[in-house]
Parts: C-alpha cells; structure tokens; sequence
C-alpha cells in the first residue's frame, strides 16, 4: 500500500496538486492485485497534473502506470527500445496480459 501522508507531502513540497482519493483509490487496487501476482520493487512519486505515478525500471527498461485523479489510468512500456502506452478507464480492467507480459519481461 501506499504511504499517503508522504505521498501528500511530496506533491506539496514539489508545489503539485495534492492527487485525490480516486487516484489513491487506483493506484492501491492495483497494487494490491498486482501483489497476487510477482510484485517487483516499484517507485511511487506525485506528478505535476495531481495524478500518482508507479514505476518498475531494470536498466533502460521501464513501465509506468499513471493512477489520475479522473480515474483513468496510463501505461507505458518501455522494453527493448519499443514504447508503448495505453489509457484504461480504470484500474479494474489493467491486469492483463499485456501488462503482465510486460511486467515479467522487465524483471526475469
């Protein structure tokens, strides 16, 4: 789970906006199904636009989930020099196997 209170003083601190409990709401979902899976070490950080950002990273290779306070949620992949990103209308629906594969691939 997420340390909200540091969470809070860091967007603070950086002058963001504070990100709201749909993000929370989001970003601790995910991490709590992505637990039922292999969890890797992951960075959590406020961004500029209120929403909360999860990052996986080994070397060059990233993947970074954008929890926004709208409730959508951004992926995006950075894996042997390719790219991608999605948007997800929520968090329920981001488990799948492309962000898995994903996820394995940045960590075996």
């Amino acid at each position: 789970m997420l340390d909200k209170a540091s969470l809070v003083r860091e967007a603070m601190d950086r002058g963001y906006p504070v990100p709201d409990e749909k993000a929370f709401e989001s970003a601790n979902g995910l991490l709590l199904r992505l637990r039922r899976e292999t969890l890797p070490d992951y960075e959590a950080y406020p961004g500029p636009d209120g929403e909360l950002a999860i990052e996986f990273r080994q070397d060059a290779s990233y993947v970074l989930i954008l929890c926004e306070s709208s409730g959508d949620v951004v992926v995006m992949t950075g894996l042997n020099g390719k790219q991608k990103s999605r948007v997800f209308g929520g968090a329920e629906g981001l488990l799948d196997a492309a962000l898995l594969e994903a996820l394995g691939h940045l960590f075996r």
